[in-house]
């Protein structure tokens, strides 16, 4: 996916730039195809931090033709509401793992606290000292 991104970003890019040089008509109409195919892909989070295909395609909201200029914009806007949202979804699950986390850290200590105890009695006993719970141990 990743390379189609790239590849229609290429073409796009080319095309823009041919559009502002020239007369350009049908490079305005073969770029503006180019976002339209990258629109319609299933663009994630994913996808936009690994290609940075929305840092890429930035200077096209400065171009010189309109209707490059809008289709640009809107592209970016669409991608940039994906972002918000994928972030606020990892923002609920990292809420529901917190929420999480104090039952497991109490468990946790619980078991630090009787790995300390079964050390100090292993301790104990190699100095020849009987420790209070070997004594009831005993008994």
């Amino acid at each position: 996916m990743e390379k189609e991104v790239l590849e229609l970003y290429e073409v796009a890019r080319t095309a823009a730039d041919a559009a502002a040089s020239l007369d350009g008509g049908a490079e305005e109409i073969r770029c503006i195809q180019a976002l339209n195919q990258l629109k319609e892909l299933p663009i994630t989070l994913q996808l936009l931090l690994s290609t940075q295909i929305g840092r890429r395609l930035r200077f096209l909201k400065n171009h010189p033709r309109n209707k490059i200029r809008a289709f640009a914009s809107e592209l970016l806007e669409t991608w940039r509401n994906i972002v918000v949202q994928e972030a606020a979804n990892q923002d609920e699950k990292n809420k529901s793992l917190e929420s999480k986390e104090p039952v497991e850290e109490a468990g946790e200590t619980a078991m630090a606290d009787d790995k300390k105890v079964r050390r100090r009695q292993r301790v104990e006993n190699e100095k020849g000292f009987e420790s209070p719970a070997a004594k009831i141990r005993k008994n």
